[in-house]
């Protein structure tokens, strides 16, 4: 997905890419994966001066989740604040406590939702596998922390984490 210089990864977050806008309605850019409503509250991607919290894994949850919060990690001394950047994501998992497919819808800076599939594994014990079954996203590993309530995944290479909560 393409929104603007903002690309969806494979966590469901933004990653600038400097790309063309795609609206969601094409194989391409995300066609019509699945038909969740995007619920989710607006979250502001805010950055914040400090390393990264170490990742402990955990087991995958089945449920509903809400994106509630994003911190962008920029290093002692570095940026914080607001980033403005907004995103706004739903997703549902159907698996067990380690694999299952996922449903995802997402909305980056208000623009149109892209709905996404995958399946979620985890391949260590703190490393989560993304693979995308719809969707113009490709595979990924990514650090994270899970137990019941919430799910944090961490993209290293955006120094970011999505924070997603359990309804």
């Amino acid at each position: 997905m393409v929104q603007g210089d903002i690309k969806c990864t494979a966590t469901f977050a933004p990653r600038p890419d400097g790309g063309a806008t795609g609206d969601g309605g094409g194989v391409a850019d995300g066609g019509q994966c699945n038909v969740l409503v995007n619920n989710g509250p607006v979250v502001s991607i805010m950055q914040v001066a400090a390393a990264p919290p170490t990742y402990v894994g955990g087991p995958l949850m089945s449920g509903t989740y809400l994106m509630t919060a994003a911190n962008t990690y920029t290093g002692p001394g570095g940026a914080t604040g607001d980033s403005g950047t907004t995103i706004r994501e739903k997703f549902v998992y159907f698996g067990s406590s380690t694999s299952g497919p996922v449903q995802a819808v997402i909305s980056v800076d208000g623009a149109a939702n892209v709905p996404v599939n995958a399946s979620l594994a985890h391949s260590d014990p703190s490393i989560l596998v993304i693979d995308y079954t719809c969707g113009p996203l490709a595979p990924v590993k990514h650090e994270y922390t899970s137990n019941d309530v919430e799910l944090r995944v961490f993209d290293d290479s955006l120094q970011t984490e999505w924070v997603f909560t359990r309804q």
